[in-house]
């Protein structure tokens, strides 16, 4: 298999009334990236849900919960700004081979951010 150039790579547009329009030129790695860390946020949150699941650390099970809260509404934020700058066919296929290759437990995209990436992108 031929390796493929960064120049054959095609760059998944940014909306032009976007914050990240300056940075179109960059649009796959500001995705790469943005990738790489919500991997790293759903493997935290599997792992502190299967530590709560467990009952250990009953006393500190509630300050627990309440960062996993924190941290799921962080990565649900994060799905809806990049939804401000690419599509949601773009921002879909990035979220479901992330949540894939995390191993991501919940089955389906919540309704909340699918409606939150809908209102972005109009």
């Amino acid at each position: 298999m031929a390796a493929v150039s960064r120049r054959d790579l095609v760059l998944p547009p940014i909306f032009r009334d976007s914050r990240y329009e300056s940075d179109s030129e960059h649009s796959l790695s500001l995705l790469a990236v943005t990738c790489s860390e919500q991997q790293g946020r759903l493997h935290t949150l599997n792992l502190l849900s299967e530590y709560v699941a467990s009952g250990a650390g009953s006393r500190k099970r509630q300050l627990v919960t309440r960062e996993m809260q924190a941290l799921r509404e962080l990565y649900e934020a994060v799905w809806c700004e990049l939804g401000c700058a690419f599509s949601d066919r773009i921002i879909s296929s990035a979220r479901t081979a992330v949540e894939h290759e995390a191993g991501y437990r919940e089955t389906s995209v919540s309704e909340q951010s699918m409606m939150c990436l809908r209102r972005s992108t109009r």
